[in-house]
């Protein structure tokens, strides 16, 4: 495409199209996303205070221990945090080929949660095998964690990197369905160490296997209302990414041809649709 053609596409463009939900609003409806999750947390630690409890007034006691709250309030703290890194790249969209540090954050966040997942396993493990009896359990321990955070990232970057016309809410939405899905197939993996767990010992309210259920909880608060909402914004923000250069992100008003592959091109960068 000539100088004079692409300057006379560029003057014929429609003003920019806000994008839908990209209004401040955005933000408040995270955080009503972030404040919907304490009463589930909650009533998700009343399940894991009856799983370990031996009876009612056992499981009161526990629940009326300060330092549980305490703990609690630094866990949805933390999970706040990750869950706003992970969401950050589909706050506002752009263009597709232009994905920002953002996004690399975002898989950063999806690795150390796999990093999680795999660390309940292997605890889980250890406990029931009795295996930290082993000096050297506990550098293996974190050698194995670090490793599974490193492998997880890098296959995560490797997945968006296979995607350049993917949209952020679109990989965002895999990688969360995924570490659901990887979540609930550990926390049925937990049942048969539990089982050994409590053959081993009476005293289980703190065991590896409550700790990892926990930790299945926690990966999973985070990335669920992410697998679920993200498809629906991705059906919403549809006609917006339609008539967006991949490239640029301008509007696709005006569109030159090109002569040779008769592929449509965006009148301002020319790179393509």
């Amino acid at each position: 495409m000539s100088a004079p053609e692409r300057d006379a596409g560029v003057s014929a463009l429609a003003p920019p199209l806000a994008p839908p939900l990209a209004h401040p609003l955005a933000r408040v409806r995270l955080l009503g996303l972030f404040a919907l999750q304490i009463p589930v947390s909650v009533a998700l630690l009343l399940v894991v205070q009856a799983v370990g409890a031996k009876d009612a007034g056992a499981i009161l006691t526990g629940l009326g221990d300060a330092d549980l709250w305490v703990a609690l309030a630094g866990f949805h703290l933390v999970a706040f945090g990750l869950q706003a890194l992970l969401l950050e790249p589909t706050l506002r969209p752009v263009a597709r080929r232009t994905r920002g540090t953002s996004i690399l954050v975002s898989v950063g966040v999806a690795g150390v949660l796999a990093a999680v997942l795999a660390g309940a396993l292997l605890f889980a493990v250890v406990d029931a095998f009795a295996l930290y009896e082993d000096p050297r359990s506990a550098t293996a321990f974190f050698a194995v964690v670090t490793s599974a955070w490193i492998a997880g990232t890098l296959l995560f970057r490797s997945f968006v990197r296979r995607r350049p016309r993917a949209s952020p809410e679109e990989l965002i939405g895999s990688i969360a369905r995924f570490l659901l899905v990887g979540t609930a197939f550990e926390a049925l993996a937990q049942i048969p160490l539990d089982v050994l767990i409590r053959r081993r010992t009476e005293c289980y309210c703190f065991s590896a296997s409550i700790v990892g259920w926990s930790l299945c909880i926690g990966v999973g608060l985070v990335v669920f209302g992410p697998a679920v909402l993200l498809p629906v914004l991705v059906r919403r923000r549809a006609a917006w990414y339609a008539e967006r250069c991949d490239t640029c992100g301008d509007r696709l008003a005006v569109v030159a041809t090109d002569a040779r592959t008769a592929a449509p091109r965006c009148a301002r960068c020319g790179v393509g649709g």
